[in-house]
């Protein structure tokens, strides 16, 4: 019986000519994120996620995102807004930009910029109609502005894409956000009347 690609193909080879997992297999990746970013974070893996890629090439746009999004996280807006505007230089066609909207939106809403909040969301929004991460920036932003309407009208499209999410899941899933950030963020849903859960 032949050889067939795959981990029977590996186990045929030599041991020397078996192919090493790489530094970011998905199973090592999946890991990473615990470690990146729980309150407090460990600085090693922080640091290694947001400076590294960048060292070894400083124009890669996603990686200037995912630093956007660590300062996004630690309550740090204008280091985020500054990194994520650097990915968009670098990438202005790139069909992922709805990110680059979204974490820009969120950093708006971190430093209470409200308004901008929502025109940033918008514009994630109207590159990916169901990206439910600033539907919650909407719906955060137009409670904090006291325009309950507008933020129940968001929050219940929101619903029926993610009809399972609540504060308390919220929280569960938004650990590792910066805790001033994160009261923030859960107290615009609630205004907006997100269930408890």
């Amino acid at each position: 019986m032949g050889s067939t690609v795959g981990s029977g193909h590996q186990r045929s080879l030599p041991p020397d000519r078996r192919s090493k997992p790489s530094a970011m297999t998905p199973r090592r990746f999946g890991r990473l994120p615990g470690r990146c970013f729980t309150w407090p974070a460990r600085r090693r893996w922080r640091r290694r996620l947001s400076i590294a890629p960048l060292a070894l090439n400083p124009n890669a746009a996603h990686a200037w995102l995912f630093r956007g999004n660590i300062h996004t996280l630690r309550n740090q807006p204008e280091a985020a807004i500054e990194a994520t505007e650097t990915a968009r230089r670098l990438s202005p066609f790139d069909p992922l930009a709805f990110h680059y909207a979204g974490n820009i939106a969120i950093a708006h809403l971190a430093a209470r910029r409200f308004e901008q909040a929502i025109e940033w969301a918008d514009r994630a929004l109207h590159d990916q109609p169901r990206n439910v991460a600033a539907m919650r920036v909407k719906v955060a932003a137009n409670a904090h502005l006291g325009r309950l309407d507008k933020a129940r009208a968001e929050l219940s499209r929101m619903l029926t894409i993610h009809p399972k999410l609540t504060i308390a899941g919220f929280r569960e899933v938004a650990h590792y956000v910066a805790p001033e950030f994160l009261e923030l963020y859960v107290t615009g849903l609630r205004l907006a009347g997100l269930p408890e859960g």
